[in-house]
């Protein structure tokens, strides 16, 4: 690794590279594959190699050429590789490597999905057509055991709350919809009993004396805060994309995965993505949310700032999100690519709620991340 002082100045290029490479034995291969970086990076290293290394070591050019996915060769003659979204082991090898090579640290965190069964039930219910009660429910939930500083899980603060007349209004609500839709009641009473929110007889759980601020924060974080409030939808596109790589060579966690975060510096800001695909060298990065579309843009650009931090121009980024219709989606899905390129036609994506059911789902993802 050498370090450059000013990726623009030629003569801080000229004495980086030579105080960083003066050990290089005089013999063997020099490989400058100037794909990244500026243009002042490439021509004067090109520039150094051939001034201090030639007749010394065996100096190869090398670039990835984005329209043919390879990496070309220039060794007195082309050479090119095969295409190389389709073998990750000639480049990048993982994303725990591809962070690296960007001075980032993987965090070790590796979120699996507490309530498989539960995931599996919200898939039937979109397959059914009934994604938008469950999206009503879940959106009660909020309005119930949320304040403004977010989720409300001290045992004082909820019982406060629930006293509430517009929270005891939504409450009543919410009882109703559950009543009038069974499917709902199962979902709930699927959870384990230490996080369920809902009792046997269709009414909502309320702290008793017994609770302490530890087993409402566990209920309320278990079930509301870590699934219902949106992360089963991670975990859904999650199972849509195991179904996907399935029977292809590719690791879960280095290849595949979700809750992906790294760090430069410890105490620094973190690099996120809610899932991954990496193929070859091209990543793609996945953002999740059930919110609505003002939310939405803002994933977006999150998103795709953060594969092309790390995957550069080739990269793409998916937003998987909560809107209404096909008209919705892809009007945003064509003004983020404007803001971003200048066109309506890029490397950004976006899944609205018609395409969720998970078949549809698979199709779509497949689509856009093998083609």
């Amino acid at each position: 690794m050498v370090p450059l002082q000013d990726a623009t100045n030629n003569s801080t290029i000229y004495r980086d590279l030579k105080e960083g490479l003066s050990g290089l034995p005089d013999d063997g291969r020099i490989i400058l594959n100037y794909t990244g970086g500026t243009k002042a990076m490439a021509i004067h290293t090109y520039n150094w190699l051939q001034q201090e290394r030639t007749g010394k070591n065996e100096v190869l050019f090398q670039y990835l050429d984005a329209r043919k996915h390879k990496i070309i060769t220039d060794c007195g003659r082309i050479r090119e590789t095969g295409d190389l979204r389709s073998d990750h082991h000639v480049c990048m090898g993982s994303i725990t490597t591809m962070l690296k090579l960007h001075g980032y640290q993987r965090l070790e965190k590796v979120t699996i999905d507490p309530y498989p069964d539960i995931t599996e039930m919200i898939a039937k219910v979109m397959e059914n057509e009934q994604i938008n009660t469950f999206l009503k429910m879940t959106d009660l939930l909020r309005k119930i055991y949320y304040n403004d500083k977010g989720v409300c899980d001290r045992k004082n603060s909820l019982i406060e709350r629930l006293k509430d007349a517009s929270v005891q209004k939504c409450k009543i609500e919410l009882e109703e919809l559950i009543k009038s839709n069974p499917f709902l009641r199962d979902i709930l009473l699927s959870f384990p009993s230490d996080v369920r929110i809902l009792n046997e007889d269709g009414s909502l759980w309320t702290p008793s004396d017994s609770d302490t601020n530890k087993t409402v924060e566990r209920r309320i974080r278990g079930c509301i805060h870590g699934f219902l409030d949106g992360k089963w939808l991670e975990f859904h596109v999650m199972r849509a994309i195991a179904g996907i790589v399935a029977g292809e060579d590719l690791t879960i966690d280095e290849h595949f995965g979700s809750s992906l975060e790294a760090v430069k510096v410890v105490g620094s800001k973190k690099f996120e993505l809610d899932l991954f695909v990496l193929r070859g060298y091209q990543l793609s990065g996945i953002s999740v949310t059930t919110a609505g579309e003002s939310k939405a843009k803002s994933k977006a650009m999150e998103v795709m700032h953060r594969v092309w931090q790390i995957g550069g121009d080739e990269a793409r980024g998916i937003l998987v999100a909560n809107l209404p219709n096909d008209k919705v989606t892809r009007d945003m899905e064509d003004d983020i690519n404007f803001l971003l390129t200048g066109s309506t036609s890029g490397h950004f994506k976006v899944i609205g709620q018609e395409d969720w059911e998970l078949k549809r789902l698979k199709s779509k993802l497949e689509d856009i991340i093998w083609s």
